[in-house]
């Protein structure tokens, strides 16, 4: 069975309402095989799942013509399950969200830059993005990290060549620029203080540089002893991440990419206190504080660093998971500010660790945006809500929104936006709520609450002109985005307006009777296709890291083929198992796919991505 953590988190100091637990279940890398995520999910034992959140290389490819947006080899392309969700033809049944990978239909996400349903119940994040669901704050940037592309404008448009199909999913400096800007905090509101919740949960796909150093990097290394020499030289992982982690201190931070689940608690005490020091380098944890890059660590330090890891877990394990709601000085430190969890996972794969259960402890929040109705109960709570203070950062940072690939000039110390354009915000969304209520008697009585406002902008697999790109291959647009720049008054800039028309797609088709799946055997022994994700590997038994091993005929899809070129050891060492072909599963039943029995386990080698 799948294990859980929890309860972790730590409600506010001035907590006066009630508690409630909000069950988050965290996917690596997807690669397509949502039926079976959500399989996995629903045939688990325990109450069910509020939110799955997924860590990148998604792949909402809606049809055949999606295919040519994604960067993987064309012989691993394949169209998947997801445009059944996308079509209506099934639908999700946890609330999903998900941030951007190095795999992905670009083009649709292109659409949806700020945000959106790309299918009922399943929302991106866009670029990057602040949502709140359930009373947690969660943020989430897409893509990867590559330095000569960092600081320009988002330039690439479909149809994309050679080089853009690349460049489309590189992280930009104006993302991250305006995630930092939400350490800021808030003066007072209504006469009585208030303080902007950090942020909760934060998402990427690849690492933050130098977490490794955080966790037990000797057992990182076991796994993946291909990383040895970017752990060696400080250059496994992001350092736009790792500028964000220590910026915004979110409680949790959880990514995907390498294919490995790998645990780290960052204290960030220690981290600041290391980078007051006249020796430390700027932006470095404190185990990279080694005088010149690239220089060799003394075996002193060495040993330095490995005490100060044991201390630094032994320390945040007692504050992160153990301590509970108490009266404290408000002159004491948030704990929230001070450590970071973070949580890698690997891909969908049977006897990989790729999911993680998280059970969080929230603060009911009395929230004026929110009006009361009795009669919503719990799915009144747990939907997706905009979040003001992001909406107010994109707008008044909008001018940092460029279309072109010259150099960002994006300001040095983060922007402060004040209580007044907050509620400059709030205020429109009101009034749209207001103006919506008159026409629909029956909507949402959150006014921040993100609509269900999903539309079909491109023929989904299967139907007549499916394989043809619409306009040419050019970008379509989405009424999504049109809407949400029309509410805070922004123009389209990398985005266009939506060119569709009603007839010009069809609508998503009525989802069938949901048929029942028999989960008998799977249920009767719940650990044959399931890991405890919580268990800790005897790191002096090797044999129990055989399942995280390499193996040789694995094909490394996350490999940037034309732009990166590595020995042939190094090609051995990380071609990775390919996902298998979701074309099997297309005959079973149209809810979901079953995870494969153990007689099914064995990938094929005609099978694809």
């Amino acid at each position: 069975m799948i294990a859980e953590y929890g309860p972790t988190s730590i409600p506010p100091t001035n907590a006066t309402g009630r508690l409630r637990k909000v069950r988050v279940a965290i996917q690596g890398c997807s690669h397509g095989e949502l039926d079976r995520i959500y399989a996995t999910l629903l045939t688990r034992e325990g109450p069910p799942i509020d939110l799955l959140i997924c860590c990148g290389d998604f792949q909402a490819i809606r049809n055949v013509a999606d295919l040519e947006t994604i960067s993987v080899p064309a012989k691993y392309r394949d169209i998947g399950t997801f445009w059944r969700y996308y079509s209506g033809q099934t639908r999700a049944p946890i609330p999903t969200i998900f941030i951007g990978g190095n795999h992905e239909a670009s083009a649709h996400m292109q659409e949806l830059f700020y945000g959106g349903w790309v299918a009922p119940n399943i929302y991106y994040l866009g670029a990057a993005g602040v949502v709140r669901f359930g009373g947690l704050r969660i943020g989430g940037i897409s893509g990867i990290y590559k330095s000569n592309d960092y600081r320009k404008g988002h330039f690439e448009r479909p149809p994309y060549d050679r080089r853009s199909l690349k460049s489309v999913y590189h992280v930009r400096s104006a993302e991250v620029y305006r995630m930092k800007c939400l350490r800021a905090r808030a003066g007072p509101k209504n006469g009585s203080p208030s303080v902007r919740k950090p942020i909760d949960i934060m998402l990427s796909h690849d690492w933050p540089r130098g977490i490794e150093q955080h966790g037990n990097t000797e057992a990182l290394l076991r796994k993946k002893s291909f990383f040895r020499q970017e752990v060696e030289d400080n250059n496994l992982g992001s350092p736009p991440n790792e500028e964000l982690m220590n910026a915004i201190k979110p409680t949790w931070w959880f990514s995907a990419h390498l294919h490995v689940k790998f645990e780290a608690t960052v204290n960030h005490r220690r981290v600041e206190a290391v980078d007051a020091a006249p020796s430390a380098s700027i932006g470095l944890v404190p185990s990279q504080v080694a005088g010149e890059a690239g220089s060799a660590r003394s075996s002193k330090e060495m040993l330095e660093k490995r005490v100060a890891r044991v201390e630094e877990r032994q320390f945040t394990n007692f504050v992160g998971l153990e301590s509970l709601p108490c009266p404290t000085s408000d002159s004491l430190p948030d704990l929230t500010e001070q450590m970071t969890r973070f949580l890698s996972l690997d891909k969908c794969l049977p006897r990989r660790q790729h999911l993680h259960i998280l059970n969080v402890l929230v603060e009911e929040e009395c929230d004026d945006d929110r009006e009361s109705n009795e009669s919503d109960g719990k799915n009144a709570v747990n939907q997706l809500e905009y979040d003001l203070e992001w909406l107010a950062i994109v707008k008044k940072t909008h001018k940092l929104t460029q279309a072109n690939p010259s150099f960002v000039d994006v300001p040095n110390e983060p922007v402060t936006v004040s209580e007044e354009e907050i509620e400059d915000v709030r205020s429109r969304f009101h009034k749209r709520h207001l103006d919506t209520s008159l026409e629909n008697a029956s909507s949402n009585t959150n006014f921040l609450a993100i609509p269900q406002n999903f539309r079909v902008t491109a023929p989904p697999h299967n139907v007549p002109g499916s394989n043809i790109p619409p306009l040419g291959g050019r970008l379509v647009g989405n009424p999504q985005t049109d809407e949400l720049l029309g509410v805070i008054g922004l123009e389209h800039v990398i985005t266009v307006p939506f060119s569709g028309t009603s007839d010009s797609v069809p609508p998503p088709q009525p989802a069938p009777p949901r048929q029942q799946v028999s989960f008998a055997a799977r249920s009767s022994n719940p650990d044959e296709n399931e890991i405890d994700l919580d268990e800790e590997a005897d790191e002096t038994n090797m044999d129990s890291l055989e399942g995280a091993r390499e193996d040789a005929n694995e094909i490394d899809l996350d490999e940037d083929v034309t732009n990166e070129v590595h020995t042939d050891g190094f090609d051995q060492e990380v071609k990775k198992q390919r996902t298998g072909s979701l074309d099997e599963e297309q005959s079973q039943p149209e809810v979901m796919a079953v995870p494969c029995s153990s007689s099914q386990k064995k990938e094929t080698a005609s099978t694809k991505l």
